[in-house]
């Protein structure tokens, strides 16, 4: 038997519609679960009936981090369509490449990528660029009327490795991927509807789209997004006293031992990052293991 989809964002709109749900930090847009599930609707729908989109249908996303990706891999999600992020950082050819391989029915791209989103447009049906193009298909469609039925067992992400050894690959990642890595951060980390946490690490790799920020999302936390990582703005960030500013960024990383720009910081609760080179950074459950006379279970690779 199928385990249906768990859509975090829709849930938290009905349960705490006025918690915070997203910032982004370069453009200080800041959005409700209310406001951030009605845009994601919203742009659902207009997948379906302006993109034409069908469950199975990819959707790549080629731009910097903004709340803006974290909609489309979340409306992906209610029609089943799949979410492919694209590295920035490629070489064209590369880009072109993993591009033939997933053949994506809409490419979705930031004006700062414009011309070679233009260039890589070739055989795809639908092209759209962020910004005010974006936000009329994002705000002025219809909300979806009924999601799609999705299961845990369905792709929810294609996320192409960087090439290091050869051509990028593309990994699946499924719905109950996501689903268990929220458990484990849950259980290992702490993350709970407080936590706010920081999003530094690049959105097309796994780091910084599902190992920590949809963990956050699925149990009502905040996620605060940098458009590219920048210290002194991070330390700006971590230092804001307000609700969506702080110390209450605590999953954000042991920044204060790294530089002494901190120094002049209330000393925060000791931050503890879900996971660390891969794996999940909670001591407890090794050190359980050990006292059972077993062998520490084998971390590496959930990421």
């Amino acid at each position: 038997m199928s385990i249906p989809y768990y859509d975090g964002i829709a849930h938290h709109a009905m349960r705490r519609p006025i918690s915070m749900a997203a910032v982004d930090i370069a453009t200080g847009r800041h959005h409700t679960y209310q406001t951030f599930d009605n845009r994601i609707s919203r742009l659902a729908a207009s997948f379906q009936s302006h993109f034409d989109i069908k469950p199975g249908d990819r959707i790549a996303v080629l731009a910097p981090n903004t709340t803006d990706t974290f909609e489309v891999q979340f409306a992906c999600g209610r029609i089943g369509a799949i979410f492919v992020p694209l590295n920035w950082r490629l070489a064209k050819p590369e880009l072109r490449a993993i591009l033939a391989d997933c053949a994506p029915a809409a490419l979705i791209f930031d004006p700062e990528f414009a011309d070679r989103a233009q260039d890589l447009a070739d055989g795809i049906g639908q092209i759209l660029s962020l910004g005010p193009e974006y936000e009329r298909v994002a705000l002025e469609g219809t909300p979806l009327s009924h999601a799609v039925a999705v299961s845990l067992d369905d792709i929810s992400t294609i996320l192409y490795t960087s090439g290091t050894t050869g051509r990028p690959k593309g990994a699946i990642i499924t719905h109950g991927m996501n689903f268990w890595n929220t458990v484990h951060s849950m259980s290992l980390a702490g993350i709970a509807r407080s936590t706010v946490f920081l999003g530094l690490l690049p959105l097309f790799h796994t780091g910084g789209l599902n190992v920590f920020s949809y963990p956050v999302f699925q149990v009502g936390g905040t996620v605060l997004i940098m458009r590219s990582f920048d210290p002194g703005e991070a330390l700006r960030v971590i230092g804001d006293p307000r609700p969506c500013g702080p110390r209450a960024v605590s999953r954000a990383g042991g920044a204060r031992r790294f530089t002494p720009a901190l120094g002049h910081l209330t000393r925060p609760r000791r931050p503890r990052p879900p996971s660390a080179a891969g794996r999940p950074a909670g001591t407890r459950a090794p050190r359980r293991a050990r006292r059972a006379s077993s062998s520490a279970p084998p971390w590496r690779g959930r990421s």
